[in-house]
């Protein structure tokens, strides 16, 4: 496979993932249960993903920037 052609599938991987991220500003989830989350540690200028618990309107780590579900796992047989 061609550099050209990785990075077309590499970057459109990139931009699919970008966008299932919902920021914490837009929505919340519907109903309690683990998500993955983006979030901002308290002594660090990093964002960390990590996954959450979500229940009675709270996400269980620090400051939740944006949450997607979690991924299905991989169907092995």
């Amino acid at each position: 496979m061609g550099v050209v052609l990785k990075n077309k599938l590499c970057g459109d991987f990139m931009k699919k993932s970008y966008y299932e991220w919902i920021p914490i500003e837009e929505d919340l989830p519907k109903s309690g249960g683990y998500y993955l989350v983006t979030h901002k540690a308290e002594y660090s200028v990093a964002n960390f993903v990590a996954i959450s618990s979500y229940f009675n309107g709270k996400f269980d780590v620090g400051k939740v920037i944006a949450w997607r579900d979690l991924p299905l796992p991989y169907p092995y047989k």
